[in-house]
């Protein structure tokens, strides 16, 4: 059981590391796929999230590992913007103004963040309501900061 422990604590000491040094050796191009790809992955578990906690499926037993999932994402997503990432290096949908705004866009982020450990704590406790609400605060926070510092996608011209 210790020697678990120790493994899974060295496993996410190494994702810290790759995901503080990541945006210090990436080409811009490279680092804007890598967020594309952080993003998706946000975007996947939010989806889950809120299937379970609109009870369309029956998987609360999952809600522990999305919730993991996502304070892993939001503690990523602080270092994924670093300057010379934006629109003027590549194709992305993050706004200047998360540059411009960095304090305004580091407060979203820290608002995700605590969401996203209110839900794994109440996915240890098995707290459902605890969860719900948090579930309401993280995609509120996923809101404000779409709303600040992404462009909306282009709408698909119909044929």
């Amino acid at each position: 059981m210790q020697r678990t422990k120790t493994f899974s604590l060295s496993i996410l000491c190494a994702f810290f590391v790759i995901g503080a040094v990541t945006p210090l050796i990436a080409e811009p191009k490279d680092l804007i796929n890598y967020r594309k790809g952080v993003m998706k992955a946000v975007s996947g578990h939010a989806k889950a999230l809120k299937s379970i906690a609109k009870g369309k499926v029956e998987r609360k037993a999952d809600l522990k590992a999305h919730a993991r999932a996502m304070v892993e994402l939001a503690t990523m997503s602080a270092t994924l913007f670093p300057k010379g990432t934006g629109p003027e290096t590549g194709k992305t949908r993050a706004l200047p103004a998360i540059w411009e705004k960095k304090a305004e866009y580091d407060k979203i982020n820290d608002d995700w963040l605590k969401a996203a450990k209110s839900m794994d704590a109440a996915a240890d406790a098995g707290n459902w309501a605890a969860a719900n609400k948090a579930i309401d605060e993280l995609s509120k926070a996923c809101g404000a900061c779409h709303k600040k510092f992404r462009k909306k996608k282009a709408k698909k011209k119909k044929s």
